[in-house]
């Protein structure tokens, strides 16, 4: 039992700074922090290929097939949906851009 709380209160230290500061991103840009968690934890098989920060949408490209998938802030439903495809795939009346994108899908 001991050991057990040991563990705990180690991996409460170690990994507590990083929680933290995925919350904070999640509460500042929820859509940016699904796509940093996506492109990390896919060990190098995700890129992004196309952003646009202000809009809240980002094209990700799978490494091994070229597959994109596009992940944007859908206001309606007030929180980060994904689609196959570039920012064309995304719906037009899910959240219409308020400025034209930043970057095009490669």
């Amino acid at each position: 039992m001991i050991v057990g709380i040991i563990i705990v209160v180690v991996a409460a230290l170690f990994f507590g700074p990083k929680l933290k500061q995925i919350g904070q991103d999640f509460a500042k840009d929820p859509t940016r922090a699904t796509v940093d968690i996506a492109v990390n934890a896919s060990f190098g098989q995700l890129e992004i290929v196309a952003h646009d920060e202000e809009n809240k949408r980002y094209t990700l490209r799978q490494k091994s097939d070229g597959k994109l998938t596009t992940i944007y802030w859908d206001a309606k439903q007030q929180k980060p949906v994904t689609v196959e495809g570039d920012f064309s795939a995304i719906p037009p009346d899910a959240n219409p851009p308020a400025t034209p994108s930043e970057s095009a899908p490669k």
